[in-house]
C-alpha cells in the first residue's frame, strides 16, 4: 500500500528546503556512478547528499534544517538512512532498476522537493510523479525504481528509510 501526503510541509519550510538543496554554491552534492546498483548501465548516475547513515548524523546544519521537519511527519522506531537524490536532465527519461533500499524489513518515506515529469514506479506498474511538497510512504518490501525527468534541470527528492 502506498500513501501520498500532499502539501506535507508548510509553504515556508518547503521553500527553505528547495532553496537550500538547489543552491549550487553552498549545498554539497556528490557524484554516484550507479542508481540502484546499476553502475554505468543505461546512463545510470545521479548526485547524492547523505544526511544520516549507520546511526550517525552526517550533515550539520543541513540535518536540522532539512530532515527534522520531515521526521515530524512520520512515526519511526529507528532511522536507517536519510539521503537526498538529485537526478540531472539527460535529455531522455532514464529508467533505473527495480530494487529494495535494504534487504530487511523497513519503511520508506520519499519526499518530492520539486515538480517534474520524473516519477517513482512500483513493480506493480503504479507510477507516482514528482510533485513538489508531496510525501510518499510505502513498505520497503515493495520493489520500486526511479525514473529521471527531462522537463526540468534537476529532480530532487529525499529518501528516508526507517523501521
Amino acid at each position: 500500500m502506498v500513501k501520498i501526503i500532499k502539501n506535507a510541509l508548510d509553504k515556508g519550510t518547503h521553500k527553505q528546503i528547495l532553496d537550500l538543496v538547489s543552491d549550487p554554491y553552498n549545498f554539497p552534492l556528490y557524484f554516484s556512478s550507479g542508481v540502484a546498483s546499476e553502475k554505468y548501465i543505461n546512463k545510470a548516475f545521479f548526485f547524492v547528499h547523505t544526511f544520516y547513515f549507520h546511526e550517525k548524523e552526517l550533515s550539520n546544519p543541513y540535518f536540522k534544517l532539512i530532515c527534522l521537519p520531515l521526521l515530524g511527519l512520520i512515526k519511526f522506531k529507528k532511522l536507517l538512512r536519510i539521503k537526498l537524490n538529485c537526478y540531472v536532465n539527460q535529455k531522455d527519461q532514464i529508467k533505473h532498476g527495480f530494487h529494495h533500499d535494504f534487504t530487511f524489513s523497513h519503511k520508506v518515506a520519499l519526499y518530492n522537493i520539486n515538480t517534474n515529469n520524473g516519477y517513482t514506479e512500483f513493480e506493480t506498474g503504479e507510477k507516482i510523479y514528482s510533485k513538489a511538497n508531496e510525501l510518499i510512504l510505502f513498505n520497503g518490501k515493495i520493489k520500486h525504481r526511479s525514473v529521471s525527468q527531462n522537463n526540468e534541470q534537476a529532480r530532487y527528492n529525499i529518501n528516508i528509510n526507517y523501521e
